[in-house]
C-alpha cells in the first residue's frame, strides 16, 4: 500500500512569507535607501508571518516526500508570487529557481536508481 503525500502547504506558507520580505526589501532600496516610510512595504509579509511559522516544523518532512509535480507547482508558485522591482533580477531568480528544480530532478533520479540497485544487490 503506497503511504498518503503530505503536500506542500506549509512550505507554499513559508515561501509566500520569505518572498514577500524579499519583495519588500527590494521594493525600499529601489531608491537606495531606506527610511521610515518604507515600513508600510513590509505589511504584507508579516501578516502572512503566523502562518509562515504555524507549520514551519512540518516543511522538513514535505521536502523528503517532495515529488515532480510539487517541485513543479512550487516552481510556478514562486515564480507567480515574485514580483521584484528589477526585471533582471527577478529574470535571474527565476531562472536560479529553474536550475534548482532541475538539479532537485536528478538528485531523485539519481536516489531511485541507488534505491533499485539495493532492491537488485542487496548490501551485506
Amino acid at each position: 500500500m503506497e503511504s498518503e503525500k503530505i503536500g506542500i502547504k506549509e512550505t507554499k506558507d513559508m515561501l509566500k512569507f520569505v518572498l514577500g520580505l524579499g519583495m519588500a526589501l527590494d521594493k525600499s532600496l529601489a531608491d537606495k535607501k531606506f527610511s521610515v516610510d518604507d515600513i508600510g512595504n513590509f505589511v504584507s509579509a508579516f501578516l502572512s508571518a503566523g502562518e509562515a511559522f504555524e507549520g514551519v516544523k512540518e516543511i522538513g518532512a514535505e521536502l523528503k516526500d517532495l515529488d515532480a509535480a510539487e517541485l513543479e507547482e512550487i516552481n510556478q508558485f514562486v515564480k507567480k508570487e515574485l514580483e521584484l522591482e528589477n526585471e533582471k533580477v527577478e529574470a535571474i531568480v527565476e531562472s536560479g529557481l529553474g536550475l534548482g528544480v532541475q538539479i532537485y530532478q536528478l538528485v531523485l533520479e539519481i536516489r531511485n536508481i541507488l534505491k533499485a540497485k539495493d532492491e537488485v544487490l542487496p548490501t551485506k
